[in-house]
């Protein structure tokens, strides 16, 4: 069982608070020091089996009834709030955790050998050897210096560190298997290979294609979640860490009218309050792309009739971001907390899971790392290779 799907089985226990209308996902405040209740980051040193010491943060429920590390005033995914003046600026910008680096780990760390294949598929995409020699003892500065290493050698060799791909891939849990390609539209291979914000590189770049913008609008990805509330659950995923409960057993689930505009079908579907609130949480960012169809292609009508792919995204009840397209929205959040320290999050799961840690490891490095790993993202520039030295860096990675 992966992570995800822990996350998953865990907020089931949620489906009657969530279809219930009301249902957050933590935000993340500028000031804070990206744990809530006072709690501090994982910067120091890690206890057996890579749990950090000190720092267990409060939040929304987590793996196995845990606490997830967030903070702040709640953010929501919603769009029936009146939209208001927005939350200030500092609430939703980055950097979004204490400043500065988490504080050096010292040994004693794993060979350095077990450290590199741990990075190896973040960078080559497939298990590789390392970039020459490695040396006889691991230590914090070589860690960070074998991903740069790393990213020069797969880069002469392959023409690209296509770990990056690979990422894409899994963080979007495309069902690609190791080595293979996704198909997709933009060269993440070597985009995220740039010294510049991964977020902004993922909802930002344009596909060449009319209306295509962002790995959003990949048409691999549009052809797994063909509704409109497929689509904006998985984004309020990838984007907020949150999960949307499944539909309650026995409860009526009628088809969508097939002669109705894709978003007037669904808002005719949705006559009962229990379906209301979980709707409300997932359908906004799937209205962003309204202009793709159920087979991905692009359209200027649905029906016949024009496009709406607007919609709200709210903070506690009021709107913070309203946008206009899938365009629109990707860069306004391109720049935003909740999805900065989404993105660290879900590295951290695909990494973990590609270093070939079992579910239960994975489950307890994720809650130990999480902190740390955000705050060294965020202080190293938020690029892909940031998220990998952060990684590198990691109690995950070094502890033996």
């Amino acid at each position: 069982m992966t992570m995800r799907s822990l996350t998953g089985f865990v907020m089931l226990s949620t489906s009657a608070l969530a279809c219930g209308g009301h249902f957050e996902v933590g935000g993340m405040d500028a000031t804070t020091a990206g744990s809530a209740s006072g709690g501090s980051h994982a910067a120091g040193g890690a206890a057996a089996g890579g749990a950090a010491s000190g720092g267990s943060t409060t939040g929304s429920i987590g793996f196995a009834g845990q606490p997830m590390a967030v903070a702040g005033a709640p953010m929501a995914v919603g769009g029936s709030s009146p939209v208001g003046d927005g939350a200030p600026a500092s609430e939703l910008a980055v950097p979004c955790v204490s400043s500065g680096p988490p504080a050096p780990l010292e040994g004693p760390f794993a060979s350095p050998g077990v450290v590199w294949n741990r990075l190896a598929m973040m960078i080559w995409g497939k298990p590789a050897g390392p970039p020459g020699t490695l040396p006889t003892k691991t230590t914090y500065a070589w860690a960070s210096d074998i991903v740069d290493s790393g990213f020069a050698d797969a880069t002469a060799k392959m023409g690209a560190p296509y770990g990056t791909r690979t990422f894409v891939a899994k963080w979007l849990t495309l069902g690609i298997g190791v080595g293979e390609d996704p198909g997709f539209l933009g060269h993440y291979e070597t985009l995220l290979a740039r010294d510049v914000p991964a977020l902004e590189i993922l909802l930002q770049t344009p596909l060449g294609e009319t209306g295509r913008v962002g790995v959003f609008s990949e048409p691999k990805w549009l052809g797994l979640h063909p509704t409109i509330s497929s689509r904006g659950a998985a984004m309020a995923y990838n984007l907020f860490q949150q999960v949307v409960p499944p539909q309650p057993e026995n409860l009526p689930n009628p088809p969508a009218d097939p002669s109705l505009p894709d978003r007037a079908a669904l808002a005719q579907a949705l006559y009962m309050a229990p379906c209301v609130g979980c709707h409300n949480l997932m359908d906004p960012p799937g209205y962003a792309l309204g202009h793709f169809a159920a087979d991905s292609t692009y359209r200027e009508l649905d029906h016949g009739q024009p496009i709406d792919a607007t919609g709200v995204i709210t903070r506690g009840g009021r709107a913070v971001i309203t946008f206009d397209g899938i365009d629109d929205l990707g860069a306004q959040l391109a720049d935003k907390c909740e999805p900065t320290l989404a993105l660290a999050d879900g590295f951290l799961q695909v990494a973990l899971d590609l270093a070939g840690f079992s579910p239960s490891q994975q489950q307890t490095l994720f809650m130990a790392n999480q902190d740390r790993m955000r705050q060294a993202y965020v202080d190293g520039g938020r690029s892909y290779t940031a998220l990998v030295k952060a990684f590198a860096q990691s109690p995950a990675v070094l502890r033996p």
